[in-house]
């Protein structure tokens, strides 16, 4: 009899260990990915026709706005938890819905995506390291260039 208990011992710690491993690890995975996959737009902008994240803190020391009645031009910088990629496909989702049209994406280490409307242009420069991006959006004034006559 000694021996059985010497055996069911280990199998009391070890079975609840193994339980508790593994819906630790089925939650973490579950979890992140449905956290990169839907971001939400932050309830705070600083340019109310620019998203941000939810849970991207503004980084001031490395952001600057200048604005007047017909001028707005303004580096921000934000950090937050998300993979680069969901972060992209969030400015690929949003930035339209703001009125943003598409001009380019450009991926090489960097991701960084232009958007323009009628006399402005945003370019959304996306930095991830892992499950943390640093996102810096560069707006100002689009030059208009006069169209040239056809030859």
């Amino acid at each position: 009899m000694k021996r059985s208990c010497f055996y069911a011992a280990p199998c009391f710690f070890l079975i609840p260990l193994l339980a508790l491993a593994a819906s630790g690890c089925a939650t973490t995975g579950q979890g992140s990915s449905a956290v990169e996959k839907n971001l939400a737009v932050s309830a705070l902008l600083r340019f109310d026709d620019i998203p941000v994240p939810a849970g991207f803190s503004q980084l001031p020391k490395e952001s600057f706005i200048f604005q007047t009645e017909s001028v707005r031009a303004g580096v921000l910088r934000y950090e937050g938890k998300a993979g680069g990629e969901s972060v992209m496909q969030f400015y690929k989702q949003q930035m339209p819905a703001y009125n943003w049209q598409p001009v380019n994406t450009i991926e090489f280490g960097l991701k960084q995506l232009s958007f323009e409307k009628p006399g402005q242009s945003c370019i959304v420069v996306i930095e991830g390291a892992g499950a943390k991006s640093t996102v810096t959006i560069s707006v100002g004034p689009k030059s208009e260039k006069p169209k040239s006559p056809l030859k």
